[in-house]
C-alpha cells in the first residue's frame, strides 16, 4: 500500500458521500463508503466506537483539525448498533494524487 503524497500533488478532488436511513433491526451492519470490504475483524480500527448521537443531533467525528490519511485499499466504515433508530452518515474528503 502507498501512503499518500501530501507534499508533491497532482490533484486534490473534493468528494462528499452519505448514507441515508441507516437502520439496524437484527444483528450488525458495516457499510462502507468506498465498497472495500475487511477480511477479518482484526484488519479494523474503531475511531468512534462508544459514541451515541442523540435525536435530531449532529456529531463530527474526524474534522480538518484531527484528519485522518488513508493508504490505498483502506476504507471508512460505519458500524451500527441493533435496535437503535436510524442515522444519517455524511462524509467530506479530498483524494490526493
Amino acid at each position: 500500500m502507498a501512503a499518500p503524497n501530501i507534499v508533491n500533488v497532482t490533484t486534490i478532488t473534493g468528494v462528499t458521500t452519505f448514507h441515508a436511513g441507516i437502520a439496524v433491526t437484527t444483528g450488525v451492519t458495516l457499510q462502507y463508503f468506498n465498497h472495500i470490504n475487511h477480511t477479518s475483524a482484526a484488519s479494523t480500527v474503531s475511531i468512534g466506537m462508544t459514541l451515541a448521537v442523540p435525536t435530531f443531533s449532529t456529531l463530527a467525528v474526524i474534522t480538518k483539525d484531527n484528519s485522518v490519511y488513508l493508504e490505498e485499499n483502506t476504507a471508512l466504515g460505519i458500524f451500527a448498533q441493533p435496535n437503535t433508530g436510524t442515522i444519517d452518515v455524511v462524509c467530506s474528503y479530498e483524494e490526493i494524487s
